[in-house]
């Protein structure tokens, strides 16, 4: 895979300084895909040891996979750190990023881990695979509800909580259907019903964060920071999820404070990369790009300023000469079993406001400034931007790029710095839609289409719109 990458870069020409980061997954597939280059530079642990699985270890369980116990899930955040260190070392060439969705969602299987929930589990996937495999009872299900239940995969994000929301949201309609079909499977009891909405609650803002940070026409690298900060402050919200669902009057205890307890240590555990500034691999560059979004800079402390400008100013240095004064942004994200490279520039979609964001707003005031070392030119534009504040058509959603684009004449050494930062992606799911293209080009009368021919043709169907505008998607 390593190779690959090299070798597609060569192709178009595009040396190592030119390349802003490296963004990839951190799933067993991408350990194997390295494993023969790294064994010629690295000392790493046996296949037996990190075996490469079928199944991703950063997907949702589904229905054909069985439920890891504690001490699985536990080696499982070993590997995670171990695959981080190897990887790093790796591209010691390169500045590389771990996938923020496939990560997040190591935090999110975790809810499984309990005792309570695994049978829970089972029995909602017994339930949910028997009514789609009974013609009769998703023909009296749609006749009823209009809807029939889905089941999880394991590689859709997720889709452990959709196929949980559906089986709430058809709830009255599928017991409805199982005592008038007469049908032979078991409903759930009041008190596992009960668990589900606990589930739904606990695991609800995952999904919005993972819809955001999917995006692929707008940056979203600045928004990793308050997310994490959004994810925190909701896990610590869910710490009396008992007390609100009432379980005890079912005489269950402690049942999602300790699965809240376990997503907490996973979150210090696998983003103190974000939030940590004394951990080893704390990276100041999620930082800077919030501080060059013009709206949350305003609600950064002083030292958080201080700590973002003089990443600015080292991103400045190291590509002063590297990049020559060229103003396109390149990154690259590698998936598990490809590469693709694009360059955007388009407006966020409008999204729903999240509870911890909304605490923002009323805590908007100016920040003391503190002078930076570093080239005069920038740090004056840089005071200068400190000093600015955003418009009232400005919000958390805003596409920075698209402010950086407009203030280049007034900020041209900063705004190549903010464009080079909001160039880089947080997470690897373009390059799953871009799979997702491959299959569809390939499938039906096209499935003997050659490799050559299909690489490009995906490529012209993924950057077409970047020739004609008239394509663009809406």
């Amino acid at each position: 895979m390593y190779a690959l990458v090299k070798e597609i870069l060569d192709e178009w020409k595009i040396t190592p300084e030119r390349v802003i980061a490296i963004l990839t997954d951190n799933g067993s597939k991408m350990v194997c895909a390295f494993k023969n280059f790294i064994s010629a530079k690295l000392v790493i642990r046996d296949e037996e040891e990190f075996p490469c699985e079928d199944s991703d270890e950063m997907y949702m369980l589904s229905t054909c996979e069985p439920l890891p116990d504690g001490a699985a899930i536990d080696l499982d955040s070993q590997q995670f750190l171990d695959y981080e260190d190897n990887e790093n070392k790796l591209y010691a060439d390169y500045n590389r990023h771990s996938c923020f969705i496939h990560t997040l969602q190591l935090v999110v299987k975790v809810f499984e881990k309990s005792e309570e929930v695994k049978p829970v589990m089972k029995k909602v996937r017994f339930l949910v695979s028997a009514f789609n495999k009974s013609a009769n009872a998703t023909t009296a299900l749609i006749r009823s509800a209009g809807r029939k239940l889905i089941c999880d995969v394991s590689t859709r994000w997720n889709s452990t909580l959709l196929m949980v929301c559906r089986l709430l949201e058809l709830k009255m309609d599928v017991r409805k259907v199982i005592v008038e079909e007469n049908l032979k499977i078991s409903d759930l009891t009041p008190e596992e019903w009960k668990i589900l909405e606990g589930i739904e609650l606990l695991l609800g803002k995952f999904d919005t964060i993972t819809d955001k940070m999917s995006s692929e026409k707008s940056a979203t690298i600045h928004m990793v920071l308050p997310y994490v900060k959004e994810i925190n402050s909701h896990l610590e919200n869910q710490s009396a999820l008992d007390i609100f669902l009432d379980l005890n009057s079912f005489g269950m205890e402690s049942i999602f404070s300790e699965v809240v307890e376990k997503m907490k240590e996973q979150m210090v555990l696998r983003f103190a990369y974000v939030v940590d500034e004394a951990n080893a691999k704390y990276r100041p560059i999620y930082l800077a790009a919030n501080f060059l979004h013009v709206w949350f800079k305003d609600f950064l402390t002083v030292n958080e300023i201080k700590a973002a400008r003089d990443e600015t100013t080292r991103i400045f240095l190291l590509r002063k000469n590297a990049c020559q004064g060229t103003s396109r942004e390149i990154s690259v994200a590698v998936g598990a079993n490809g590469v693709e490279m694009e360059i955007s520039a388009s407006k966020r979609k409008k999204t729903t406001e999240l509870s911890y964001l909304a605490t923002l707003a009323p805590l908007r005031a100016a920040i003391p400034e503190e002078r930076q070392s570093g080239t005069a030119k920038l740090i004056k534009e840089r005071d200068s931007y400190c000093g600015s504040s955003a418009s009232a058509q400005i919000d958390e959603n805003y596409d920075p790029r698209k402010y950086w684009m407009q203030h280049s004449a007034l900020f041209p050494l900063l705004s190549s710095v903010a464009l080079d930062i909001f160039a880089i992606g947080s997470s690897t799911a373009d390059v799953e839609r871009l799979f997702s293209a491959a299959g569809n080009t390939s499938s039906g009368r096209r499935n003997r289409i050659n490799g050559s021919r299909l690489e490009m043709k995906v490529f012209l169907q993924k950057n077409m719109r970047y020739a004609d505008p008239s394509m663009n998607e809406e």
